[in-house]
């Protein structure tokens, strides 16, 4: 298929939580410059060892690429931060701030 033609739900898997990157070339159209012109932020839940090795430097360009993601909307609904959060303990300590971002 044309790069240009992808339609959202075919870089994203729906049924999965929060929707899933299904492989590298999805995230290098998510991140492309030609196909989006911008600046963009691009989080991710948990990039396992094996995907780390295939997608290689790429993967610098994601904000996070381990932790919960949580959204943050302020009173009112015009912007949102969003807070990562450490997963690999019970405290859940914050490892990163984004934001804040205009709804839309």
């Amino acid at each position: 298929m044309n790069e240009t033609r992808s339609s959202f739900s075919e870089l994203l898997d729906f049924s999965a939580p929060l929707g899933v990157i299904r492989n590298e070339h999805v995230l290098r159209r998510i991140l492309s410059e030609k196909l989006y012109p911008g600046p963009r932020d691009v989080f991710a839940i948990d990039i396992l060892e094996p995907n780390r090795l295939v997608i290689g430097e790429l993967l610098d360009q994601l904000k996070s690429v381990r932790g919960h993601i949580l959204v943050r909307v302020e009173p009112g609904g015009g912007t949102y931060r969003v807070i990562i959060l450490d997963d690999t303990s019970e405290s859940f300590e914050i490892t990163g701030i984004f934001g804040p971002y205009e709804s839309r």
